[in-house]
C-alpha cells in the first residue's frame, strides 16, 4: 500500500525518528506503518485492556481528555495508567485554548454567531485556557496530574518519588506545612536529593494533640524561582462534636405557621411551604424559601450525553416539589419540624427533611431520600437557598482556590479561601454549571460589614455552589452577556453532585463511581448560623 511504502521510505531516509500514524487504529492491515499504537479518546479502562492484550508497541493517546466547557473530570485515571503500565506513554489534551473571536462590541463569539450554517457552535471552546488567555479552573487539576514528584503522606511518614527522567530533586525545596482549621501553624523547609526514578521515605515532622482542631499537612515543592511544581496533602482524622447552648426556646403554632423564638433569633415555618424566615438579631438571613435540589445547569459534556433527557424528572422535582408538614417535636431547648417533600414524576420516594432549631439560634437541617422501585440516578442531592444579593462575599474551609468536583478535585488544596460571588462564575463560552467546591467544613456568605450566614458540616464535609444566578438562568443562556442583572445570591448546599466527566464531549457518560446511585438511600445534614 501507499501507506506502507511511505513508512518504508521514511525509515530508509532516517531510521532515528519514530513514525506515528493514528490511522492504524482504524485499519489494521498495515500495522508496521506506525511505530506507535495511537488512538483518540479511548476510555482509560479500554486503554489498559488494549495494552495488556497488545504489548507490541508503546501506546499514545494523540487526543484525549476533551476539555470543552466544565470538563477534565477523571483525568487522574489516565495518569494512573502511566505508573502502572510502562507501555502507556500518555496523551495530548484537546486542546490548549478556547477558540472564540471578539466582535466589534468586545463580546466573545463562536460558531453560529456569524450567521454561518451549518455550524458546530461552541465546539471550538475546548481549552484549558480561556479565549482571553486567562487560565480555566481545569488547569488546577491538569497541573496536579502532570506533576513529576509523587508524594504519599500519613500521620507518621512522607514518601517521595522522583518521576523526572533527567532532574535531581536537589534543584527543589520541599516545604512541609501544618495547618490548623486552615491557618498555618508550623512549617519546615528541607532539601531532598533524589536521582531520577529514586524514592525515599522521611518521618512526618508534626504530631497533633489538639483534638478540637482540624489539622492537615501540605507538602509543596518549589523550584529556585519559587514556582510551585508539585504538592500533596493529608488530613488528620477528626471527629467534630457539636455543642449547643441549653437556652430555652418559645414555640408558637397555629393551623398554618410555626414560630420558634429565642434569645436574639426568630425562625418561622409555613406548614404549606417550609422554612420561610430566619431572623438573627432582627436581620433576615434568607430571601426565598429553601427547596431540595437534585439538578444542575448542563455542562457541555452533559448536553452531549443526553443529561437533560435522562434526568428531566429531577429538574421538575427541584422546581415543583410540594412540602407537606408532618409533625413537630417540642422541647424546652430545641424544636424539630418535620416535612415530606413530594416529588413529581418519580413514582414515589419522597424526601424527608427535619429542621431542628436550637436555643442558641442554630438551625440543623437533615435531609434524606429513600428511592422507590422506579429509581433513577440523580445529578445532585442538596438544598438551594436564595439570599439577598448584598451577601456577596464567600469564605470557606475546603478545597480550592478554584472550582472543583468529585472527579476533578485532587489538584485543589484544603485551606481557607475568600472570593466574591460574582467572581465564582467561571466564564465558559456557554454559561453552565460552575463554581462548585468539595469537602467543605464551613461556608460563610457575608456582606460588606462581614455580617451574614454560615453553613457548617455535620458528620461529613459537604459540597456547595454560590453563584449570582439560578440553574434555570444558566441553562437558558448561550453567552455570558445574555445573563441578566443579578438580584440574588444562590447557595446550593450539597451532599454530592455527579462529576463533570471529560473522556469526550460527544456522549461519554460520567464514570459510574462519580455518580449518585439511584437505588441507594441518601442522607446528609448541615447547620446554619449567623456568621
Amino acid at each position: 500500500s501507499i501507506l506502507q511504502k511511505e513508512a518504508d521510505f521514511l525509515r530508509a531516509k532516517d531510521n532515528t525518528r519514530v513514525i506515528h500514524y493514528e490511522g492504524i487504529s482504524h485499519d489494521r492491515r498495515y500495522p508496521n506503518s506506525s511505530d506507535i499504537e495511537s488512538q483518540m479518546y479511548t476510555f482509560a479502562v479500554d486503554c489498559e485492556k488494549f495494552i495488556l492484550e497488545h504489548p507490541e508497541k508503546p501506546f499514545i493517546l494523540c487526543e484525549y481528555a476533551h476539555s470543552m466547557g466544565n470538563s477534565i473530570g477523571a483525568l487522574h485515571k489516565y495518569i494512573e495508567l502511566e505508573k502502572k503500565l510502562p507501555l502507556y506513554q500518555g496523551g495530548f489534551i484537546w486542546d490548549f485554548v478556547d477558540q472564540a473571536l471578539y466582535d466589534e462590541n468586545g463580546i466573545l463569539r463562536y460558531g453560529g454567531d456569524f450567521k454561518d450554517r451549518p455550524s458546530d457552535y461552541d465546539f471550538c471552546g475546548n481549552g484549558i485556557v480561556f479565549s482571553d488567555r486567562q487560565i480555566t479552573p481545569k488547569m488546577q487539576e491538569v497541573k496536579y496530574c502532570y506533576q513529576y514528584i509523587d508524594m504519599d503522606i500519613n500521620e507518621k511518614m512522607i514518601s517521595v518519588a522522583n518521576n523526572y527522567l533527567f532532574t535531581n530533586t536537589n534543584k527543589f525545596n520541599f516545604s512541609i506545612e501544618l495547618y490548623c482549621n486552615g491557618k498555618l501553624e508550623n512549617s519546615i523547609i528541607m532539601n531532598l536529593a533524589l536521582e531520577p526514578g529514586e524514592k525515599t521515605v522521611i518521618s512526618n515532622p508534626f504530631r497533633v494533640l489538639n483534638e478540637e482542631c482540624r489539622y492537615n499537612i501540605v507538602v509543596r515543592v518549589f523550584d529556585m524561582a519559587e514556582h510551585e511544581v508539585a504538592h500533596e496533602q493529608f488530613e488528620y482524622p477528626y471527629t467534630e462534636v457539636l455543642k449547643h447552648a441549653s437556652s430555652k426556646v418559645s414555640i408558637v403554632e397555629d393551623y398554618l405557621n410555626i414560630g420558634i423564638i429565642g434569645d436574639g433569633f426568630a425562625i418561622k415555618f409555613a406548614k404549606n411551604r417550609g422554612l420561610t424566615s430566619m431572623k438573627i438579631e432582627d436581620e433576615e438571613m434568607i430571601r426565598t424559601v429553601p427547596k431540595p435540589n437534585f439538578f444542575r445547569a448542563s455542562t457541555n459534556n452533559d448536553i452531549e450525553n443526553k443529561y437533560g433527557y435522562r434526568y428531566a424528572a429531577w429538574l421538575s422535582a427541584s422546581m415543583f416539589s410540594i412540602p407537606k408538614f408532618t409533625k413537630i417535636i417540642k422541647n424546652e431547648t430545641f424544636c424539630e419540624v418535620h416535612f415530606d417533600y413530594l416529588l413529581p414524576n418519580l413514582g414515589g420516594g419522597d424526601v424527608h427533611v427535619v429542621y431542628t432549631v436550637y436555643g442558641d439560634g442554630e438551625l440543623a437541617i437533615d435531609m434524606s431520600y429513600m428511592p422507590s422501585e422506579d429509581f433513577i440516578e440523580m445529578p445532585a442531592f442538596g438544598m438551594m437557598f436564595g439570599l439577598y444579593k448584598n451577601y456577596d462575599d464567600i469564605t470557606y474551609l475546603g478545597r480550592g482556590p478554584l472550582e472543583n468536583y468529585i472527579d476533578r478535585k485532587d489538584g485543589a488544596k484544603i485551606d481557607v479561601y475568600d472570593c466574591l460571588v460574582k467572581d465564582n462564575l467561571s466564564p465558559y463560552l456557554v454559561p453552565q454549571e460552575c463554581g462548585n467546591r468539595c469537602d467543605l467544613r464551613y461556608l460563610a456568605i457575608t456582606d460588606e460589614k462581614d455580617q451574614g450566614i454560615c453553613f457548617k458540616m455535620i458528620d461529613q464535609p459537604f459540597e456547595a455552589t454560590v453563584l449570582p444566578y439560578s440553574l434555570q438562568t444558566l441553562e437558558a443562556a448561550m453567552h455570558q452577556e445574555e445573563l441578566p442583572k443579578s438580584y440574588f445570591t444562590f447557595v446550593t448546599i450539597l451532599a454530592a453532585q455527579m462529576g463533570v466527566g471529560g473522556d469526550d464531549s460527544w456522549g461519554a457518560p460520567i464514570l459510574e463511581e462519580y455518580c449518585i446511585k439511584g437505588e441507594e438511600d441518601v442522607e446528609y445534614a448541615f447547620e446554619i448560623c449567623k456568621r
